[in-house]
């Protein structure tokens, strides 16, 4: 059963695709972006494909990832010319956040 009152993470994924042959280019500037953001927990870059990436932020609450949002932005502002425009035409990342509904840790 699911307990309402316990503190859920907070999560943000962003799907970015690298342009032709900036995928190195991408991953050097992606992993010397500062992540010094109040509430931040932890930060996951993900490979999904060749030219393709999930990034993934754990943050201790709504409110910080809100906050952060800014700074989060001017991270994408150095990314913008090593990135293709995606299927909508129009952005260069696909993103969503929210709190976790499930949380398990297994082997621990």
């Amino acid at each position: 059963m699911i307990d309402p009152t316990a503190a859920a993470a907070v999560f943000n994924v962003v799907h970015f695709r690298a342009k032709p042959g900036q995928a190195e280019e991408f991953e050097r500037t992606y992993c010397a972006l500062p992540r010094d953001m109040p509430g931040l927990k932890r930060f996951v870059l993900l490979k999904t494909g060749d030219e393709a990436y999930c990034g993934i932020g754990e943050w201790t609450s709504m409110e910080h990832l809100v906050a952060a949002r800014p700074k989060m932005g001017g991270n994408l502002d150095r990314l913008r010319p090593l990135l293709l425009v995606l299927d909508d035409g129009v952005s260069v990342t696909s993103a969503c956040s929210g709190s976790a509904v499930i949380d398990v840790t297994i082997g621990r």
